[in-house]
């Protein structure tokens, strides 16, 4: 995955790309990731109960560090809107959960205006 993002973004000008494996809902997985230090952290939503898995993953990142570490720097990926709020309550307001299905159409918008 480290290969992948370096070949899609070039030069990352002093940022620096850590990509972990496990699962995001176990908290034995999520201590690996050093959260409490991380600057940012994304959470992608994937599978099929994708949403429900995000919110798991909040929950293991608020329990190791995300809430004094990270701040605003965290991203949360949301398919479904009924899940945003409580994408917010599971990461206690310090995940900046995004409504993907509806944010990428009006980014590509903006980028053809």
């Amino acid at each position: 995955m480290e290969e992948e993002i370096a070949r899609r973004v070039g030069d990352p000008r002093g940022t620096r790309f850590v990509c972990r494996s496990g699962s995001p809902i176990d908290l034995d997985d999520v201590a690996l990731m050093n959260v409490e230090e991380a600057r940012s952290v994304i959470v992608l939503a994937e599978g099929p109960d994708a949403d429900a898995s995000v919110i798991k993953a909040l929950l293991a990142l608020s329990k190791r560090g995300l809430a004094e570490g990270v701040g605003k720097a965290a991203v949360a990926q949301v398919r479904d809107r009924s899940f945003l709020q409580p994408a917010r309550i599971a990461s206690g307001g310090k995940a900046a959960p995004i409504l993907v299905d509806e944010i990428i159409p009006r980014v590509v918008a903006q980028a053809c205006r």
